[in-house]
């Protein structure tokens, strides 16, 4: 059992596939130890497919890593009314619990698995030295 600090850094999307024409990519990121981080930028969404670039830092407070094994990733276009589901993937902490760092691309498949939706460009390192 190891404790330490996981930090996330969100890079970019790549041919992010929007649902409509109004609203804002967002990006999510849920672990299943109870811990949620939202990020969030403009965009401009008539340029489909999109490419955002975020290159933005969360810190997660690691207690066990025999538990705490994994990170969610949802993209959702934010509208005023209710956000629509761009697509989901997920990252197995345990490769960046051994090695202590990756950098990987994070598949957002389509309703079914049949087309991709992007996908979205992670780095992650553990444990943090701070």
């Amino acid at each position: 059992m190891a404790k330490g600090l996981l930090k996330v850094t969100v890079v970019e999307g790549k041919e992010i596939r929007d649902k409509d024409y109004i609203g804002n990519a967002k990006v999510i990121l849920m672990s299943n130890f109870g811990l949620r981080k939202i990020i969030s930028k403009e965009r401009p969404l008539s340029q489909i497919p999109l490419n955002p670039v975020w290159n933005e830092n969360f810190l997660f407070n690691i207690h066990d890593t025999e538990k705490e094994h994994t990170l969610y990733v949802r993209v959702v276009d934010e509208d005023v009314v209710k956000d629509d589901k761009i697509g989901e993937g997920k990252v197995d902490l345990k490769k960046v619990f051994q090695k202590g760092h990756i950098d990987t691309w994070v598949s957002l498949p389509a309703w079914l698995g049949l087309k991709s939706n992007g996908e979205i460009h992670l780095i992650l390192d553990f444990p943090l030295s701070v």
